[in-house]
């Protein structure tokens, strides 16, 4: 039994450095998104800032953007991953394993680091 729980605390270490390494993944491929983003549509905010929108209005804009497309990715992410979670965790699963799942409030906290960003 203690060789199980030694195994169950590996487990649980290399959980977590791969939860570090996926959020940091995901800034990354957030943050060049956004970027990407922004640069293909530099026609479109030129032409809102003509019209006479300020500069604030325009990084609204493009925020809202991003969130709105960040809460569908969340929402879409969160019924897939119950849908994964239930298939994986079916049968003989402890009791242990089972309950890690669940760290989107990690990944909420560190996708809104992007929205301190000025363009």
């Amino acid at each position: 039994m203690e060789q199980i729980d030694v195994i169950v605390k590996s487990l649980g270490f290399v959980m977590q450095i791969l939860t570090v390494a996926s959020i940091l993944l995901a800034i990354v491929i957030l943050y060049n998104l956004m970027n990407i983003n922004v640069a293909e549509q530099i026609r479109e905010l030129s032409t809102i800032k003509v019209l006479g929108f300020h500069n604030k209005e325009v990084t609204l804009y493009i925020y809202r953007e991003t969130i709105l497309l960040s809460v569908i990715g969340i929402i879409v992410e969160l019924v897939f991953e119950n849908i994964l979670h239930r298939s994986l965790f079916r049968d003989d699963c402890p009791r242990r394993l089972s309950s890690q799942s669940g760290s989107i409030g990690i990944c909420i906290s560190c996708t809104s680091l992007f929205y301190h960003h000025d363009f």
